[in-house]
């Protein structure tokens, strides 16, 4: 989704990401951290925020970055954790008359149902939820049926980038 967003034009990205012990919100900040760096941008740690994973702590950790960085310019884009955030953050953003994609693009994580019914409808990543579930109770069958023995290696699935209305290029692109 960074890449995506770098490559439209993105320089300043703020990702709220999630619980900082989560792997999935470990893994993204590593996958955040690594775009940025393959499109030349330098990290600002400012805006790498950890935010939680519900529509409230997108809200909440939105509403704390705004006002600490009051005065300051707008991120150009925010990539969240997952879809949940991302609807706390179109809603703030909305209270504060900030338009999306028009002066913010705003992407999220998992590809909801509501997702695509959010007005704009929401840029996100698609995970093969259907498989992760069926491989994980496989593992697990597998790991009851061989107890004591050495947990399987990770099992990473591909995901798909679902574009939607709310990313677009930055205005000063346009």
């Amino acid at each position: 989704m960074v890449r995506h967003m770098t490559a439209l034009g993105h320089r300043r990205i703020l990702h709220l990401s999630g619980n900082k012990t989560f792997t999935g919100s470990i893994r993204r900040a590593r996958g955040y951290r690594r775009a940025l760096e393959e499109a030349g941008i330098v990290f600002d740690p400012q805006l790498l925020v950890e935010s939680g994973s519900t529509n409230e702590a997108g809200r909440s950790a939105l509403r704390r970055w705004l006002r600490d960085h009051q005065g300051q310019p707008l991120p150009e884009a925010i990539f969240c954790y997952n879809d949940g955030v991302a609807f706390g953050c179109l809603e703030v953003l909305a209270e504060d008359g900030i338009k999306v994609p028009e002066d913010v693009s705003v992407a999220g994580f998992d590809d909801t149902l509501a997702a695509r019914t959010t007005v704009p409808q929401l840029t996100t990543v698609r995970q093969p939820l259907r498989k992760m579930g069926q491989r994980a109770v496989e593992v697990l069958l597998e790991r009851i049926a061989h107890a004591g023995e050495e947990s399987p290696p990770p099992i990473v699935f591909p995901t798909e980038l679902v574009l939607r209305a709310s990313v677009r290029e930055p205005r000063a692109v346009l």
